[in-house]
């Protein structure tokens, strides 16, 4: 049987990868002596309890993302996201967005029906605290559910990502990106 140069490249690429071994296109050392792949720690999603597989975020259920949500909030690094944003006697900030828009989003949120907003994660740069993260805690009538997951719905357009669900959950993670 005649097979192209394509298919024993794919045959030979797929092996390699299944092996667990890979040091890159044009090494001709001894086989034998090759090692598996080390992945630096915290690279490996698979490996990481705070970084879920992307098989897990699809199965994940609401206890799961709310207790996600409840470890950020049970940390000391956070606070109410409005207080936060108007302290004046601190510098703060959300990578890539200007606080007047951040807070824009937050006050959609509450207007919405939001129980609280909280910035998580805080973390202190030069002279400026830091978040990127915020948690939503979701009100329990179906009709301020419903708005404030509309509120969620046009954040997430902005980046063409999906909007998040409505599955019971107490909480929404809203990552600023």
């Amino acid at each position: 049987m005649k097979r192209s140069k394509l298919t024993w490249v794919g045959v030979f690429a797929g092996a390699v990868l299944a092996a667990g071994y890979w040091h890159g296109f044009g090494h001709h050392g001894d086989p034998a002596q090759a090692q598996p792949v080390q992945l630096e720690a915290g690279n490996d999603p698979a490996a990481s309890p705070e970084i879920p597989a992307p098989a897990a975020v699809a199965t994940q259920t609401p206890s799961d993302s709310d207790a996600a949500c409840e470890k950020l909030l049970a940390e000391t690094n956070h606070a109410e996201a409005l207080a936060w944003l108007s302290d004046a006697t601190r510098h703060h900030g959300v990578p890539k967005w200007e606080k007047s828009e951040v807070t824009q989003w937050v006050q959609k949120f509450y207007d919405a029906g939001a129980v609280r907003v909280t910035a998580v994660d805080i973390s202190t740069v030069a002279d400026t605290e830091v978040s990127d993260e915020f948690v939503v805690e979701l009100p329990r009538d179906m009709a301020s559910r419903k708005k404030v997951f509309a509120v969620e719905a046009d954040y997430q357009s902005q980046y063409d990502e999906a909007p998040t669900s409505d599955r019971g959950q107490r909480f929404l993670d809203v990552v600023a990106d």
